[in-house]
């Protein structure tokens, strides 16, 4: 936290979704205005949250993620980042 608090940061701009918030919330030194800009808020199906929690089961992992499904979610998520309109919004 004093190497964060020696960068001056004013703003945190945070992308991340509600839940990958609530599971693993930020620390910031004080005086750091956390900035919350879900750009996946509009986004569909399994979110990165989800996908953790997931993992500790391997059969369940196998059956959501393989075969090439977890390169496949993967990508589109990448493109949603930029393309919903959540992401336009918080960009914007």
């Amino acid at each position: 936290m004093k190497k964060i608090s020696a960068l001056g940061l004013k703003n945190d701009f945070d992308l991340r979704t509600a839940e990958e918030r609530a599971a693993k919330p930020d620390e910031l030194p004080a005086g750091v205005k956390d900035v919350w800009l879900n750009v996946l808020a509009d986004a569909k199906g399994v979110s990165a949250a989800e996908v953790e929690k997931l993992l500790s089961n391997q059969k369940e992992a196998n059956e959501a993620l393989g075969s090439g499904k977890a390169a496949a979610a993967m990508t589109k998520t990448y493109r949603e980042f930029i393309t919903l309109p959540s992401a336009n919004a918080a960009f914007r």
